[in-house]
């Protein structure tokens, strides 16, 4: 992997399961938690500058369940990720990712559900409810959004410029890739 990586300035990873055998904690801590901090450490001793990760939103009551190694996995990355030399750091935490999967058109749901959640009135309701509730009002993230965040912080252009560690939600995603858009668009 260190081949691959020479020369690079960013990297983004994606990497993410739910185990094998599905829903194994064990496999989903060592995919999610154990490949990426490994991806990480392979970057740093290629002298890649920024990193990009594509994490996961710590929904509490999730974190209980069965889905229990793939969220500590994904908390063990972002801090072996944290812990690295990079110069940026970039850490994006979607809940739900809206687009296409396969056949799939998870768009159908996740588009509406975005625009009901950044509303005013949801967001009143999320900041009243205790975390273990609101967390669920998390709002869904077009994948064109992840995209761009990732492909922002492993290029360094992640506003604001300069910021070493910069942890992402659904909400602040999708404010930052419309500056980005904007931004690319010529209109800042």
């Amino acid at each position: 992997m260190l081949a691959v990586m020479e020369g690079a300035t960013g990297v983004v990873s994606a990497v993410g399961s739910f185990g094998e055998p599905p829903l194994n904690a064990r496999s989903m801590f060592e995919m999610n938690g154990i490949a990426n901090a490994n991806i990480a450490q392979c970057a740093t001793d290629s002298g890649v500058r920024r990193f990009a990760y594509i994490s996961a939103h710590q929904y509490p009551i999730a974190k209980q369940t069965v889905f229990n190694g793939y969220y500590r996995g994904k908390v063990h990355a972002e801090d072996k990720i944290r812990e690295l030399p990079f110069d940026e750091t970039t850490i994006l935490r979607p809940g739900f990712i809206s687009g296409t999967r396969g056949n799939v058109p998870l768009h159908i749901l996740g588009t509406p559900m975005a625009a009901a959640f950044r509303s005013a009135p949801f967001r009143s309701l999320r900041s009243a409810l205790p975390s273990f509730f609101g967390d669920f009002l998390e709002t869904p993230v077009d994948v064109g959004d992840v995209a761009i965040c990732a492909v922002a912080g492993a290029l360094g252009e992640m506003p604001p410029a300069g910021k070493t560690a910069t942890c992402l939600g659904g909400t602040e995603m999708v404010a930052v890739a419309a500056e980005l858009r904007l931004r690319d668009a010529g209109g800042a």
